[in-house]
């Protein structure tokens, strides 16, 4: 592949027509990269991620034959409704990075790393309906995790493309970058039929900068004790980090208690989205480190408050056994 870069002819290249929102998209791309100017209280934060694309992708991304499709595809994100992806896909650096296999073009358009999750968007082209609901096998991998939970999602735009977003929340250490490596191996239709294929792609995203708050608060009730530890805000999201532990005598009873939470406002009335990022465990689901992520705060908000829900799992898979609605929680921001 290098040296069929190094011996490309420039003058051979023909210039071709960009649209405004690929105009957009440079300017966008460009001005990520000019220093930040410093900004006060929960918010001081430098640029966003860099990104490097290994040679091989970034080759196909220049082939013709799919860099034609690229500015019909590249429009995942007027797509995302929810307010947390849109928050992060703003702050997210552009890829475009294409894999076409089997007749199906799947487009890494951005990522970004918030310091806790990883998160993708793409978008999948193909000449025949794959149906409602597809969805790809293979969650993206992270170099040095133990293991990582995350989300997946793919929305039918038109009989043949689709626009989607998964993420993954590395366990094991914190991480200052990422080095990411995503391998689609099978694509299941709508009506269950099966494509095996070689969709692939790696990049590296640093950590968005971030400030961080200590956090001191602990609760205990219906024999689950519920510990806050921190509050990481970047230009991008909030992350709150936790540890939940199910009493002793529980055991015989459920296999694990997760807390998720809701009903999160601040003192000037902000409503707040928040996503579960999973957790990990060292002993069998009695202990949990975890965390969530909200969008980022009102740098006016001096107070978060909101409502632990415990979720107890019953011996054996299958639904929830029990259900309980934890005191809510008010957060001193400053």
């Amino acid at each position: 592949m290098k040296e069929q870069w190094e011996n490309i002819n420039i003058d051979e290249i023909e210039p071709m027509e960009v649209t405004d929102m690929e105009k957009a998209r440079v300017k966008q791309h460009i001005t990520k990269q000019q220093p930040k100017k410093k900004m006060g209280a929960f918010a001081k934060v430098s640029a966003a991620a860099v990104i490097f694309v290994s040679g091989l992708t970034a080759a196909g991304v220049a082939s013709p034959a799919l860099a034609e499709r690229i500015p019909f595809m590249q429009n995942v994100v007027a797509f995302i409704t929810s307010p947390l992806d849109a928050a992060k896909s703003e702050n997210a650096t552009a890829l475009l990075q294409v894999s076409e296999d089997k007749g199906i073009k799947v487009m890494v358009d951005r990522a970004i790393f918030d310091g806790t999750t990883l998160t993708i968007y793409y978008a999948v082209e193909s000449k025949e309906d794959l149906g409602d609901y597809p969805s790809f096998s293979g969650q993206p991998m992270i170099k040095g995790a133990e293991g990582s939970t995350g989300r997946n999602s793919l929305e039918k735009i038109n009989d043949t493309t689709y626009i989607g977003v998964t993420t993954a929340t590395p366990h094991g250490k914190q991480f200052d970058a990422v080095d990411v490596t995503w391998d689609l191996t099978m694509l299941t239709k709508g009506n269950k039929q099966e494509i095996s294929g070689d969709w692939s792609f790696a990049f590296t995203l640093d950590a968005e900068q971030a400030t961080t708050l200590p956090l001191q608060y602990s609760t205990q009730e219906e024999g689950v004790s519920l510990h806050l530890t921190e509050l990481r805000q970047t230009p991008s999201v909030t992350t709150l980090y936790y540890s939940t532990a199910m009493a002793e005598e529980l055991k015989d009873t459920y296999r694990n208690v997760t807390v998720l939470f809701t009903n999160i406002t601040d003192d000037l009335g902000n409503v707040y989205e928040i996503e579960d990022n999973g957790a990990s465990s060292d002993d069998e689901g009695i202990t949990l480190l975890a965390s969530s992520t909200l969008n980022a705060l009102d740098k006016n908000a001096t107070t978060l408050t909101l409502t632990p829900i415990a979720l107890y799992a019953g011996p054996e898979s299958g639904p929830l056994a029990k259900e309980h609605e934890m005191e809510p929680i008010t957060i001193q921001l400053k």
